[in-house]
Formats: structure tokens, C-alpha cells, sequence
């Protein structure tokens, strides 16, 4: 109460001017402690409602940082398979085209057996050929003579 005066009287200065002066002044403070308490209680709650948005994502956070984990692992797990199952398309192709070519070889070889089979059988049927043509000749001429 900057520059008020209070009321003299007999005794000093007015005991109800004092006490009204001091009446006003606790009403004022109270009014103003309880405006800071209502203020520092809602500050409070949002507060505690940071915290637990501030711990749901550090939930969140530690969850996704295991899902990361995880997925890592699935990922890392899955090239490692990736790679032995190529390596063993690699092993069996290549078994498959060696023992390809074997049977090639083998086919090529039993080809070979069989030309050579043919071309005895040739032989041996021209030959026969020939010697019937001329035991035939032989029959033909004996056949011929008797009757002359």
C-alpha cells in the first residue's frame, strides 16, 4: 500500500485502519499463494502427464529398438541362408553337368560301339551277299550244265 497513510488517533496511528490495511493485505497474498498453488498443481499434472508420454515413449522405443533387433538378425539369418543355398544350387549344378557330361561320354561311346556293330554287320551282310550271290552263280551254272 504504497503511499497510503493510516489515520492517527489517540494512541499512534487507527487500529481499524491498520488492521483493514493488514486484513487486505492477507486476502491479496492468500489470493495470490492460492492462484500459484492451483498453477503449481496444474503444472504438477502436466508434469506427470509429460512423464508418462515421455515413459510410453521410452516404451515405444526400447520395443521398436528389439523389433530392430530382431528384423537385423532375420535379415542378417536370411542373407546367410540366402548364400548356402546358393552355394548348394552351385555344388548340384555342377554335379548335375558332370554327371551330364558322363552320360554324354557314355552315349557318345556306346554310339561309337554301335556304328562300329553296323558297319560289322555291313561287312558281314555284303559279305554274305556276296557268297550267296555266288554260291547262287554255283547253283545256276551246275543247273545249267546238265541240261546242255
Amino acid at each position: 500500500m504504497s503511499g497510503r497513510l493510516f489515520r492517527t488517533g489517540l494512541f499512534g496511528y487507527k487500529k481499524s485502519d491498520v488492521v483493514g490495511y493488514i486484513e487486505k493485505v492477507s486476502k491479496d497474498f492468500t489470493e495470490k499463494l492460492d492462484a500459484k498453488e492451483k498453477e503449481i498443481d496444474s503444472l504438477k499434472k502436466e508434469l506427470d502427464s509429460i512423464k508418462q508420454k515421455a515413459d510410453e515413449l521410452s516404451g515405444a522405443a526400447e520395443e521398436y529398438e528389439v523389433a530392430k533387433a530382431s528384423i537385423s538378425n532375420a535379415i542378417i539369418k536370411a542373407e546367410k541362408n540366402a548364400d548356402l543355398i546358393i552355394e548348394e544350387a552351385k555344388r548340384s549344378a555342377l554335379e548335375e553337368k558332370l554327371k551330364v557330361k558322363r552320360e554324354i561320354q557314355e552315349e557318345t561311346a556306346r554310339l561309337r560301339r554301335l556304328k562300329h556293330e553296323v558297319a560289322d554287320l555291313r561287312r558281314d551282310i555284303v559279305s554274305s551277299i556276296k557268297r550267296f550271290n555266288s554260291e547262287l552263280a554255283v547253283l545256276e551254272e551246275e543247273q545249267k550244265e546238265p541240261s546242255d
